[in-house]
């Protein structure tokens, strides 16, 4: 059986160039330090140590604002929720508090 010579080199580099791209270091650091930069940064706590809850400074909040807008009562809820620490039952109440009003 004969093979050309050509094929036998063509395959050979195919198989090397093919080792080295499995084998090369990638930079996973870059692309997690990627996602941290592009990551969604928590709303600011509304509430101070020992401050009482401001309902009309909760509600004012860009991300409650923006949520509520685009009619997404629950992404407003989970807002609320983060900025305050107040329960979900607690924090839809003052949701829809203020959508009826």
């Amino acid at each position: 059986m004969f093979v050309p010579i050509w094929l036998i080199v063509l395959t050979g580099m195919l198989v090397v160039a093919l080792a080295l791209a499995a084998f090369r270091p990638r930079d996973s650091g870059d692309m997690l330090e990627e996602q941290r930069r592009n990551a969604p940064t928590p709303p600011p706590p509304a509430l101070g140590p020992g401050e009482e809850l401001d309902e009309a400074k909760v509600m004012a909040l860009p991300q409650v604002q923006d949520a509520l807008r685009r009619r997404r009562k629950i992404e407003a809820i989970r807002y609320v929720r983060e900025a305050t620490g107040l329960g979900l039952k607690e924090s839809k109440l003052l949701v829809e508090r203020h959508t009826r009003s």
